[in-house]
């Protein structure tokens, strides 16, 4: 009976896509890592990198991360998540490679309750990487779909009662919006873990159809993720970014000709979301 109001109570975590598949060659597993406490953490993590379009491991070798995304964290259900039996069972019975932590911005999310929120998403990165996950960091949007709206650009600035180097960076660039200071915010405090993703826009929606995908992309999705990326690179000069493309993350090919210019010293570690939906948000088109 215990075991089957566990797995009802799972049922608020949802599978996540895999981060990267290789065309050719080999899949490499990044071997099991055994963390010894923060100091050692940058040194325990194989750091990503993005080679040709496919995600690898330190070496060069394409690697695929398998794993959970949570259910959202301003929800019970979503909360409920982030303790250590969960946490144990995703790392440890299922051999999870990563969690995704869903921060929804806006529907009773981040932009209504900023430090709580945030107090979330940190528990679920300690928990994370003291089993040796790696962490999507997710800005995950549902309504409104438009990343540069408002509620999206003023969330979190507001606030007095958050962490004091979250007010300091805050303070200290009253021209950032509020996706900047969050993700500017973890990448100075995690950025050096090595096992921290950004997904700065999990699923832009409602921007345009098929036939202008290439233009929302060039005028109002790239803008934003090179605003918010820059900061990014401030603190954490080698962590992977995942960006979103419209119509929940479906027009992945409007990056094709107008790519992410990656500010980093070296190659772009920069990857575009694909999410499929076996029978809702229809795109509608064949890919080119």
């Amino acid at each position: 009976m215990r075991i089957l109001r566990f797995l009802s109570r799972l049922t608020g975590l949802g599978l996540a896509l895999a981060l990267a598949l290789s065309a050719s060659g080999c899949i490499t597993e990044i071997p099991a890592r055994e963390p010894e406490g923060a100091a050692q953490m940058s040194e325990t993590f194989n750091r990503l990198q993005v080679i040709d379009g496919r995600l690898c491991d330190s070496e060069g070798n394409p690697v695929q991360l398998k794993g959970m995304s949570t259910f959202g964290l301003q929800w019970d259900d979503g909360a409920w998540a982030l303790n250590d039996k969960v946490f144990d069972v995703i790392a440890d019975d299922w051999q999870s490679d990563f969690i995704r932590l869903a921060m929804y911005v806006t529907e009773t999310g981040y932009a209504d309750n900023p430090a709580l929120i945030l107090s979330r998403v940190e528990k679920g990165i300690e928990l994370a990487t003291a089993r040796g996950l790696y962490v999507i960091v997710d800005w995950h949007m549902l309504s409104p779909g438009d990343p540069t709206d408002e509620r999206y650009l003023t969330a979190g600035l507001a606030a007095d009662d958050m962490p004091e180097a979250f007010l300091a960076l805050r303070d200290a660039n009253p021209g950032w919006t509020g996706p900047q200071v969050f993700f500017a915010y973890i990448a100075q405090k995690y950025g050096n873990t090595g096992n921290i993703l950004y997904e700065p826009a999990n699923e832009p929606n409602g921007l345009g159809g098929q036939d202008e995908r290439f233009e929302v992309w060039s005028a109002k999705l790239k803008p934003y993720f090179d605003s918010v990326i820059s900061v990014i690179r401030m603190y954490d000069k080698d962590g992977v970014i995942i960006c979103g493309t419209d119509n929940w993350s479906q027009y992945v090919d409007a990056p094709k000709d107008d790519p992410i210019d990656d500010p980093r010293d070296g190659d772009d570690r920069v990857m575009y979301a694909m999410h499929f939906y076996s029978g809702t948000h229809d795109a509608g088109y064949d890919y080119e």
